[in-house]
């Protein structure tokens, strides 16, 4: 993912990002923006998205859950 500030690769903890929404334009949206935001701006991202959810992995292997949507 290129940093549209930048204009070079994003630097990101994030390895993975996936998310939950009520359509995939929007879950597709919020996993990218999450990947560029990183760990740190992950639940403020969650917190204006509150019908949705994101699941995302560190590059040390932890996974944080974010979100108001039901996981399963």
């Amino acid at each position: 993912i290129v940093d549209a500030a930048t204009g070079r690769p994003s630097q990101s903890d994030l390895v993975s990002a996936t998310a939950i929404a009520r359509s995939s334009l929007n879950a597709d949206m919020l996993a990218t923006t999450a990947l560029l935001a990183g760990s740190q701006g992950l639940e403020a991202l969650a917190a204006r998205h509150a019908n949705a959810s994101i699941i995302a992995i560190t590059a040390k292997g932890a996974v944080l859950k974010h979100g108001g949507a039901s996981l399963v």
